[in-house]
């Protein structure tokens, strides 16, 4: 698990895989870090900092946190994921199963999968603020385990365009929507 606060990180060509963050019970650090207290946050990666993230032709697959299961990025300038694999990870007691982003963040989503990620909320993205995009990207079997979001999120202060996308079988337990989009007027 990278656990970090920098102006910038840009991520290339890896593989992320089984990382949990060890303030979850039976969880085992990955990546380097063997039994640290870190986040509850991020299985794989948690940023927090203005910085900005970059995620490219990586793949993430049975991460599980507390929220993010596999990346957090909390008031971070900018994510960028693209050609990317987001598969089996986990948050079960917050949002964002693959990814959750906290804060004004700037997003862009390109030619990435994610499947068969689950949450409390948003099976595979939350967005809390900010303006995000997603293009060209595959969402499949992402579930909802509580309320609602089966594959993505967002709350009112985001900005979410989305283009040349397919969702599928994705769903909510115990509540409804594929998206949840909150507006308040």
């Amino acid at each position: 698990m990278l656990f970090l606060s920098v102006a910038s990180l840009t991520i290339k060509n890896v593989n992320f895989e089984n990382c949990k963050t060890s303030a979850l019970p039976d969880a085992s650090a990955c990546c380097g870090c063997v039994n640290c207290v870190l986040s509850y946050y991020g299985g794989a990666i948690a940023m927090l900092s203005r910085g900005s993230l970059s995620i490219a032709n990586s793949r993430f697959e049975n991460s599980t946190a507390y929220g993010g299961g596999a990346v957090h990025l909390w008031d971070g300038k900018s994510l960028s994921i693209s050609s990317s694999v987001f598969q089996w990870n986990t948050a079960p007691g917050s949002s964002g199963g693959a990814v959750y982003v906290t804060g004004t963040v700037d997003t862009t989503i390109a030619d990435s999968y994610f499947i068969g990620n689950s949450a409390t909320t948003a099976g595979a993205v939350q967005f809390s603020e900010g303006t995000s995009s997603i293009s060209n990207s595959i969402f499949n079997s992402n579930v909802a385990t509580s309320s609602s979001g089966g594959a993505i999120q967002t709350d009112q202060k985001t900005a979410l365009t989305i283009t040349h996308s397919t969702f599928s079988s994705n769903s909510v337990r115990l509540g409804s929507y594929t998206f949840r989009i909150m507006l308040f007027l």
